[in-house]
């Protein structure tokens, strides 16, 4: 029997140099380590995954300064998660800044159909606005979608998140947290002057590029959807939002 097993032993191979093979993974954990070297030879320019801090970061940049190619790229990998981050971002800011005036003592200048008394408005909207913000997004990408929608729900998600959320952190509520913390409130409503119109105009013009490039459609195809459904969903925007 001893004899049988070391015949079926097999020899040793032995390379030019009169040195003894070894196979690449003769050291345990033998099954682990071959799995892995298998793995990484088979992934040999595979880039380094991005975090997700990293690409929200990119896509809300992208959105500023190459909105065409972010938008192009959001489509390509859509994540309404992404989108609806961007929203919390918004949200979150608008949030403080009523939290703010609230605690201030201020009241809305413009006080009709507000939904509370103007003393409390401030304080109380301050807890709504963040998941109100998330319905407007909602409202609006369906708007969108229904109107010239060629690609799934999930992209137009994905784009008008960024679309919507970018010009009006950026030109809008910034904006006004800057100038309320110099000049008050006084201040604050001189401002709304100037970056409410501008925030409205980037905001179309963003919404417009974001539908033209991820569903295909014609610029006036866009344009038109975009004010349309973003006149829709202002419409409980104006009542809450002051």
């Amino acid at each position: 029997m001893t004899q049988s097993r070391r015949a079926g032993k097999r020899a040793p191979e032995i390379d030019p140099g009169g040195e003894e093979r070894r196979p690449a993974c003769v050291n345990a954990p033998r099954r682990v380590w071959c799995a892995r070297t298998t793995a990484e030879e088979s992934r040999p320019n595979e880039p380094p995954r991005m975090s997700t801090t990293r690409r929200f970061v990119d896509d809300w940049l992208g959105t500023i300064f190459s909105p065409q190619e972010t938008f192009a790229a959001l489509s390509a990998r859509p994540a309404p998660r992404r989108g609806a981050l961007a929203m919390g971002v918004l949200g979150s800011l608008w949030a403080i800044l009523f939290f703010w005036l609230g605690n201030d003592g201020r009241m809305p200048t413009f006080t009709k159909w507000l939904p509370v008394a103007p003393a409390d408005y401030y304080s109380t909207a301050a807890v709504y606005v963040l998941p109100l913000f998330l319905a407007l997004w909602l409202i609006f990408a369906q708007l969108a979608q229904l109107l010239c929608g060629r690609s799934p729900f999930a992209t137009t998600l994905s784009v008008l998140g960024f679309a919507y959320a970018v010009p009006v952190t950026m030109l809008f509520v910034i904006p006004d947290m800057v100038v309320y913390a110099a000049n008050g409130q006084i201040g604050l409503s001189q401002a709304i002057r100037v970056t409410a119109p501008l925030t409205l105009i980037w905001t179309l013009v963003l919404t417009s590029i974001a539908l033209r490039v991820v569903h295909r459609v014609t610029r006036w195809q866009a344009v038109r959807s975009a004010i349309l459904a973003f006149i829709l969903q202002a419409l409980p925007a104006a009542i809450l939002l002051r």
